[in-house]
């Protein structure tokens, strides 16, 4: 199936009840070098800690600990333009509208000159973008 797949490497754990029941790889980490993909290898996630991070907001969600409609000023210690890196929304009030259900749906946008991107925003008339 590796093959078929072009899977260089593949690492798998089942828990069942709190415990490593399986940990095993196969496959190579390194195919220039041929090194082994091994049980500790530390390997690149991309999206997949997004679904990570999702269920465990909805988690909060069923626990009742989070509503995804409630503004974030609710869970923040202090108001988000007090924080160093939002204190540009210091005048724009608009960023109690940010809810967790606004920031589920992460798009990606460059901000201009700074080469930084992967940003959940909320555009209304005069954009408001929250960049992290």
């Amino acid at each position: 199936m590796m093959r078929e797949a072009h899977v260089q490497g593949l690492a798998m754990a089942v828990i069942a009840d709190g415990k490593v029941v399986l940990l095993r790889s196969w496959g190579r980490r390194n195919v220039e070098k041929n090194l082994p993909l091994q049980t500790d290898t530390v390997m690149y996630g991309a999206s997949l800690t997004k679904l990570a991070f999702a269920y465990m907001v909805m988690q909060l969600v069923d626990e009742r600990r989070l509503d995804l409609d409630r503004s974030i000023a609710a869970y923040l210690p202090k108001p988000l333009p007090e924080y160093a890196f939002y204190e540009t929304l210091k005048a724009d009030a608009r960023w109690r509208q940010l809810t967790p259900r606004i920031f589920r749906g992460i798009c990606k946008l460059r901000i201009p000159g700074t080469g930084r991107e992967n940003a959940a925003a909320l555009r209304t008339g005069k954009a408001l973008c929250v960049f992290r």
